[in-house]
């Protein structure tokens, strides 16, 4: 998961297992049998997962473009 975050890695920052889990979870939910004031809870909670994988994505981004900064900085510093 982290050798994403090296300069000119093609690896992939979500695993095997996280989308073993969201299919998992798909099919979960498409087996319930939601009431109308259900569907709304649901929409809550899916919004806010979202909001919550987004939140991780970008600040997965941050990191990686912190680092990035910090790199050329050293290599700027020691004269390139």
């Amino acid at each position: 998961m982290y050798a994403a975050m090296m300069p000119g890695s093609a690896s992939s920052m979500i695993s095997n297992r996280d989308i073993s889990e969201a299919n998992r979870l798909a099919s979960d939910l498409s087996g319930l049998n939601f009431e109308p004031q259900d569907a709304a809870a649901l929409y809550v909670l899916f919004t806010s997962s979202l909001f919550s994988f987004f939140f991780f994505l970008f600040f997965q981004m941050f990191i990686i473009f912190s680092f990035v900064q910090l790199v050329v900085k050293n290599i700027i510093l020691a004269g390139g």
